[in-house]
């Protein structure tokens, strides 16, 4: 597996949580023990949590709706791999009962992602991949836990935990765009080897038949997997960096219908890409490779053309 925590790709992440609402997104935890609180927007504060086992990258928050910190995942030295899987902490910093061992990898550029229950306040899923793909055991795919913030005293309990949605061999995308009902959600993610988008329904709580669509660009190799993939703030835009190369895809998205089309494709003049993000009209898009930051405007006549090296 690779390290990659580069400046760049940290300033994109902010507009990556724009399909979360009601304050879900305000508490960041990252690897080296600390946290972000974006309560105050003009005055961002800085928290201490608990330091992680492992160093890495796959991690993910989530907040009340008053913008309180719920819990979080993390890495942890629970696997014979080191690093393989994760844990959750919750407010307190406390590791939430059964929560060990969610079957993932910390160097995912997006492995894990917290959802709310649709029908219970105190209830939330976490998604997450597992994309190994050089180890055998337990087999790549798409894995879910339930989280139950109530019980144990008000600690938190994973009352289900490392259940298999999908086995195949994944990227290290995924991310959560909201249903056009306003109630529920997709999950977009995309296979390694070929060109299929998943996309998985999540209503009312219950997981449905994943959606395959083979449309974009056709992977092939290990590289291909990294980088992020994001959305508009409306959802209706869909941006994927084939990481360590110098392609990226953009794709519309029918919240409606689950449904992703008119793919194109573009590239910048640096290889190594890795972050990416919408701008909040969704009219422009950034990517930053290793050491340098990009823009297309993707209302021009010819977007390939409209790039500039901003940093």
């Amino acid at each position: 597996m690779k390290k990659k925590s580069q400046f760049l790709i940290l300033i994109l992440v902010p507009f990556c949580f724009a399909t979360y609402a009601q304050n879900r997104d305000r508490n960041w935890v990252f690897s080296d023990s600390i946290g972000i609180n974006f309560n105050n927007m003009s005055s961002p504060q800085i928290f201490s949590v608990r330091p992680s086992d492992e160093y890495g990258e796959n991690y993910a928050s989530i907040s009340s709706q008053s913008g309180n910190l719920l819990f979080y995942a993390t890495d942890c030295h629970c696997g014979i791999h080191l690093g393989d899987y994760s844990s959750l902490y919750n407010s307190q910093y406390n590791k939430i009962a059964n929560s060990d061992s969610l079957i993932t990898h910390r160097s995912e550029t997006q492995g894990i992602i917290i959802l709310p229950s649709s029908l219970d306040s105190s209830k939330y899923f976490v998604f997450y991949v597992d994309n190994r793909l050089y180890y055998f055991d337990p087999p790549d795919g798409l894995y879910y836990s339930i989280i139950d913030v109530s019980a144990n005293s008000g600690n938190g309990a994973c009352i289900s935990k490392n259940i298999n949605i999908q086995i195949d061999t994944l990227t290290e995308k995924l991310i959560a765009v909201k249903h056009a009902n306003g109630r529920d959600w997709w999950l977009i993610y995309h296979n390694w080897n070929n060109d299929a988008f998943y996309i998985l329904p999540f209503i009312n709580d219950s997981i449905y038949p994943v959606i395959t669509q083979h449309i974009g660009l056709q992977l092939s190799y290990a590289d291909g997997s990294m980088g992020q993939i994001v959305s508009s703030n409306d959802g209706s835009r869909i941006a994927v960096i084939f990481g360590y190369t110098t392609i990226i895809n953009i794709l519309d998205f029918d919240r409606c219908t689950g449904t992703l089309s008119n793919s194109l494709s573009l590239t910048t003049n640096f290889p190594n890409n890795y972050g990416c993000s919408l701008s909040s009209s969704g009219r422009f898009l950034y990517a930053s490779t290793m050491d340098s930051l990009f823009q297309f405007d993707l209302s021009a006549s010819n977007v390939q053309s409209s790039q500039i090296l901003i940093w």
